[in-house]
Order: structure tokens, then C-alpha cells, then sequence
């Protein structure tokens, strides 16, 4: 797939031997809306993500979309919701920040001040765990960006790969990166540039790292010393040594719906632990919790390159 000025997320590899889409009445009740409270995801130390569907009819005459939360069932907070999805309208989201280690809270979406889904409840992670899914039965190294930032590593077949999205906001010689937080600008810039989803990174960095524009990956100082960002021939000699791409996503991804909003049924038997980090297209932000694409360095035209 040819990406231009789009993107998206990066991982960096190491090579150690050898080239590797009618009207409805919105008076009714919720149940009747299709209101339905679903998983957490994202769940760190600190940070979540509420989701929710509703009908897809009903969302054009909706005028509130929102979560109640708090540790109790009484609730006692709420938060603004988003549409997570452009694959289907009926797909809300909310991020919640500055939550207490280690504790359970409950939640329910909302469309009006009586229409409301059924209790959910999460319990934030330990203090310090980004609640990523790897694979517990592989060994994983480690190696360390400009930034101080530190990523597991993993070896499949004779490839060395990152294990976590890269998160750096400096090239390898120091210089900072431009952090650009507007979608016009993004659009038009032919500046090296990174933002982060929805430009939270409180919430998005510690998970999904940075999106990078071409022009950034292009400058080749993204990736830590003795690194670089994957050329396409180095993903198609990853997924073959899996067993092709139909068989290799599923041995790439996150195993079970921590992250993912639907059922993928991926095992991480790689340990890559593929995340669904989203996008940024048009300057505006997609599919976060539904889909992930990752850079290459192999060029197709003077302004574009190849993702997967």
C-alpha cells in the first residue's frame, strides 16, 4: 500500500544475518437504541478507554454522547465521547487520564440524561505497567532511543524487530523533532514531523508511540544506533518465515481485546505484539483500537513510500 503524507506507526529493525460504510425516531428508550457498554480497553496505570455502539440510525439525532464513571456504581463523573471507528458511526470511545493504580471502576455510556447502557467496570494496572499484552512464554531484549525511551525487542527467524512502537521525539544526532498538532498543517507540511493520536499523549504514547510523517522516516535518524526503519522486501521476508501474510497476522498481533476492539483471534506466537495504533489521514485522526500500519523505508515516488 502506497502511504503519502499520512502516518502512522513505526518499528525499527535490526538485521543479523542475512536480508530479513431512512430516518429513525430517536423517542425511544436505550435498550431500543441498541445502547451497548462495552470492554475497556487501553488500560494502564493510569489511563483508559471507554467504549460503546449504538445503532448507527440513531446517531445522526443524538446530541449527547457520553460515559458515566467513577469507582462506584453511583458514578459521580462523566466524560465526552468521540466516534472511534470509520468503519462503522456506531462505535463511541471516551479516554479517561489521571486514574488511581490498581483500582476498579465502573462505568456505562449515555445518550441523554435517561437513556443509558448497562454497568461495566475495569481495575486499573499496577503503578509503572503500560498493560501491553506480549507474549510471557518468549524471551524479549531491550534497546533504548535517543530519548531515553526503553523498547522490548524480539527475535523472529533471523530478524531482530521492535517489540513497542517507536516513541522518540528526536533523531539519532539530538535535533529535536517538529511536533505538528494541526491537521491542515500536517497535510501541507514537508517537514520532517510527529504528532501523537488526538494529540494526547498522555494517553497514547505510552501504547501506540508516535505517528511520523514520510518526510521524518525518510531522513533515516528515527531509529536507535545500529537500527533502521524495515524496508518492504524486510515485511514480505517476515510474514514468508510465518507462513505467509494470511497466517503471519495472526502470529503478529496482540493476542485477546485488550487494545483491539474486536476479536482477532491473533496468538502473538511471534511476540511482535502488533497494536491497533490508528492512523492520521487528511489531517485527522482514524481507527484507533481497529487498525494498525507501520512505515517502510522503500521510497514509491519522491513524496510517498510503501506502509503495511
Amino acid at each position: 500500500m502506497k502511504n503519502r503524507f499520512n502516518l502512522i506507526i513505526l518499528v525499527c529493525l535490526i538485521i543479523l544475518f542475512s536480508i530479513f460504510e431512512s430516518c429513525v425516531n430517536l423517542n425511544t428508550s436505550g435498550d431500543q437504541a441498541g445502547l451497548i457498554t462495552g470492554n475497556a480497553s487501553n488500560i494502564t496505570d493510569s489511563t483508559a478507554m471507554l467504549n460503546a455502539s449504538i445503532n448507527p440510525y440513531f446517531v445522526p439525532q443524538v446530541t449527547m454522547m457520553a460515559f458515566d464513571f467513577g469507582t462506584t456504581t453511583s458514578y459521580g463523573l462523566s466524560v465526552d465521547a468521540y466516534q472511534s471507528s470509520t468503519l462503522n458511526i456506531g462505535y463511541i470511545s471516551a479516554d479517561l487520564t489521571g486514574l488511581t493504580p490498581s483500582t476498579t471502576y465502573h462505568y456505562r455510556v449515555k445518550i441523554s440524561a435517561t437513556d443509558s447502557g448497562s454497568d461495566q467496570s475495569f481495575t486499573t494496572a499496577e503503578k509503572g505497567n503500560k498493560g501491553i499484552q506480549f507474549n510471557t512464554n518468549l524471551n524479549y531484549g531491550t534497546v533504548t532511543d535517543m530519548s531515553g525511551n526503553i523498547y522490548k525487542t524480539i527475535m523472529i527467524g533471523t530478524q531482530t524487530w521492535m517489540a513497542e512502537n517507536l516513541r522518540t521525539s528526536r533523531f539519532t544526532d539530538g535535533t529535536q523533532m517538529n511536533l505538528i498538532t494541526d491537521g491542515p498543517l500536517w497535510e501541507t507540511s514537508i517537514e520532517p514531523a510527529y504528532c501523537w493520536y488526538n494529540n494526547d499523549i498522555a494517553i497514547y504514547k505510552p501504547i501506540y508511540g508516535a505517528l511520523y510523517n514520510w518526510y521524518a522516516v525518510n531522513t533515516g535518524k528515527l531509529c536507535p544506533d545500529g537500527w533502521r526503519v524495515p524496508t518492504d522486501d524486510d515485511w514480505t521476508a517476515l510474514t514468508t518465515s510465518l507462513g505467509a501474510d494470511d497466517i503471519a497476522g495472526v502470529k503478529l498481533t496482540e493476542a485477546g481485546t485488550a487494545h483491539w476492539q474486536m476479536f482477532t483471534g491473533a496468538s502473538n506466537d511471534s511476540g511482535f505484539t502488533g497494536l491497533p495504533g490508528g492512523s492520521i489521514t487528511d489531517g485527522l485522526f482514524y481507527n484507533i483500537g481497529w487498525a494498525g500500519e507501520w512505515w517502510t523505508s522503500s521510497a514509491a515516488g519522491s513524496i510517498s513510500a510503501w506502509d503495511r
